[in-house]
């Protein structure tokens, strides 16, 4: 049994192969029955829906499987209602998924376009939001920054999702080589645990 305020993540089966993980924060816990309020505003929540919780037990990144079973709030996040499922497994480490950066208004540049909207990041990628239009396959010069520090390399499009207004989702796998110019893989773990960080300080309502 987690205690209030602690930190949990929640990932959507459509976003299983993506490996996204969005940030949320117990509010009850009574044995199989969860409620937790999350960061995001726009999350595909319903009743009834089968999710996956990730969170920390024992100093151990683990995982177990959720229903939906009321949506208490939508505004201004959401609150739900959880029905635990089955056991806890262990997870991979936690930066191996990619965690949203949507509230975090970050911006990365991507071909030269210098304040594209970060929308999530892992150890091995990205996503951003544009206006340009890419191609699947398409190699483009990444640069991340970070207070003062610089991250630059390529990452190729791999997934593509056409917005309202004539913006894209891009999905982008860095492919740096391991080793001498892996530039971008740096800036990707270390924006990760900055993140993940910061996500982890708003549960003590230090940010």
């Amino acid at each position: 049994m987690l205690p209030s305020g602690s930190r949990i993540f929640i990932q959507f089966p459509e976003e299983a192969e993506q490996r996204l993980l969005h940030a949320g924060t117990v509010v009850d816990c009574r044995g199989e029955n969860w409620s937790a309020a999350f960061d995001e505003q726009h999350l595909p929540l319903e009743e009834g829906g089968e999710v996956l919780l990730f969170f920390e037990v024992e100093q151990r990144f683990v995982k177990q499987a959720a229903r939906i079973d009321a949506l208490m709030r939508r505004e201004p996040t959401p609150l739900v209602g959880l029905e635990m499922r089955g056991e806890t497994v262990a997870a991979e480490q936690r930066e191996s998924y990619r965690v949203s950066t949507f509230i975090s208004h970050r911006a990365v540049e991507v071909g030269g376009e210098a304040d594209c909207r970060l929308v999530d990041l892992s150890v091995t990628g990205l996503a951003f939001l544009s206006g340009e239009e890419y191609e699947v396959g398409q190699i483009l010069p990444v640069v991340l920054r970070e207070g003062d520090e610089e991250y630059a390399g390529q990452g190729r499009i791999q997934s593509i999702r056409n917005l309202p207004r004539g913006l894209h989702r891009y999905g982008l796998l860095c492919v740096d080589d391991v080793g001498d110019g892996d530039e971008l893989r740096k800036g990707l773990k270390k924006l990760t645990m900055d993140v993940q960080r910061e996500q982890l300080r708003r549960r003590a309502g230090t940010d």
